[in-house]
């Protein structure tokens, strides 16, 4: 399904923009201005990112691994309610025992052993239901290993990589994801310029192709799945 965005890519700058495309740009900065009052680190460019892949490539399946507060998450499941198909799982496993598994560093192990995860959660879950997206996210409170298993190799669109930036983390994180992509599926990978995440990238290069435009800078890069 993914592989119709190459062509989207290309042909883009040459199709006037139609009277839905329009609209389309105005439910985008009305939700990107309410995107800012969600707690979390993902910028309003990556987030302006993330909705027009997800407009332009119409991802039945979608996987964000690491979800927090849900600042990614959110333009996510924005995009997939205004095409009114598809649907984001959301995975992460909100709990202290998982944050500080990969953490050696004091100040992480501070700032991740002090959080009240139940709190982050039920927060996280509020905000699906005061933005009417809990239709099309889905939560699954597991780690990444234990929710991807419960899909088939090859049946994901669209995986957004934010979790654990661990070496070990990253990597498993990357190989699984990889097997559970589709063909001209996509990956966005996240903080990829940290040097934790350096041998995870170059994996990706390796089995992957970069696709600049939907990525930010050097700071979160999508790939295509050949």
């Amino acid at each position: 399904m993914f592989q119709k965005l190459m062509l989207v890519i290309f042909l883009m700058p040459f199709i006037s923009m139609q009277a839905s495309d329009s609209t389309w740009e105005n439910y985008k900065q009305h939700s990107l201005e309410n995107h800012c009052k969600i707690k979390g680190w993902c910028k309003r460019e990556k987030a302006e990112k993330l909705m027009d892949l997800i407009h332009d490539a119409g991802p039945r399946i979608c996987v964000e691994i690491g979800v927090f507060k849900g600042s990614s998450i959110y333009p996510i499941a924005k995009a997939l309610k205004y095409t009114k198909k598809g649907v984001v799982y959301a995975v992460d496993p909100w709990a202290k025992e998982e944050s500080l598994k990969f953490e050696v560093d004091e100040a992480n192990q501070n700032y991740w052993g002090s959080l009240d995860y139940e709190k982050v959660y039920q927060k996280f879950i509020k905000m699906l239901k005061k933005n009417d997206l809990k239709k099309y996210c889905k939560v699954i409170r597991a780690t990444a290993k234990e929710a991807l298993s419960q899909f088939k190799d090859e049946s994901i669109d669209f995986i957004h990589i934010d979790g654990n930036h661990n070496e070990e983390s990253c990597m498993q994180d990357v190989e699984m994801s990889l097997r559970k992509l589709k063909k001209g599926g996509c990956l966005l990978f996240d903080d990829a310029n940290w040097h934790q995440t350096q041998k995870a990238v170059a994996y990706l290069h390796q089995h992957c192709r970069l696709e600049k435009k939907y990525s930010v800078n050097d700071e979160c890069l999508l790939f295509l799945k050949p």
